[in-house]
């Protein structure tokens, strides 16, 4: 499990302290994973949709740089496409609150944390939790995997289906599983995805 680190150049210093005790396998920030020579916004996507956890370092410089800005857009993107499973907004600067982020976020847990070995467990122990959560939502769920791949899969006669919905309560893991099926189980792509109403609706390319 990863986390992306999206921050200002100007709070490179407490970011720095926070990858170095969450390790490079643990952790993607530009500094360790994005190399020269190539698109810069190539490298933040690519990096963003490797990682399973977004975590916003706020402050007022993160809130005004341009490539952060870049990075909060690709991230709600992906996040929209059941790229990303979880966001979280570190504050690390007096001058900012909740108000000051961008409305998507604001959803997102947000937590004030001014020294950065603290950020750093609890960005640590949200991955424990999200790679424990991962693997609890497919236990199981066999029977589930392969009714929905049958629907899938088409017949001689017959066309497959190219939009589906997944209904159920709110945290039991439905964009996973739609994701799950479709990259891991199926390798397929999804296309656009809506979210209403306690539905997720995928329309497959």
């Amino acid at each position: 499990m990863k986390a992306f680190l999206a921050h200002s150049s100007e709070d490179k210093q407490f970011v720095s302290v926070t990858a170095n005790r969450l390790t490079r396998s643990n952790a993607e920030i530009d500094a360790t994973s994005f190399s020269p020579g190539y698109d810069l916004r190539d490298l933040i996507k690519n990096s963003i949709s490797k990682s399973h956890l977004f975590v916003f370092f706020a402050s007022s410089r993160s809130l005004h740089s341009i490539w952060t800005k870049f990075e909060i857009n690709e991230a709600e993107w992906q996040f929209i496409h059941s790229e990303l499973l979880e966001v979280i907004t570190i504050i690390i600067d007096d001058e900012i609150d909740e108000n000051d982020l961008p409305k998507w976020m604001k959803k997102s847990l947000i937590i004030k944390i001014l020294n950065p070995r603290t950020a750093a467990h609890i960005i640590q122990n949200y991955l424990v939790q999200l790679d424990t959560q991962r693997v609890e939502i497919f236990v199981g769920r066999e029977l589930e995997m392969a009714k929905f791949s049958r629907e899938l899969i088409s017949s001689i006669e017959k066309e497959p289906p190219r939009v589906f919905i997944i209904a159920g309560l709110e945290g039991i893991g439905r964009r996973t599983f739609g994701h799950h099926a479709l990259k891991n189980y199926l390798n397929l792509n999804s296309g656009v995805v809506f979210r209403m109403m306690g539905h997720i609706q995928y329309l497959l390319q």
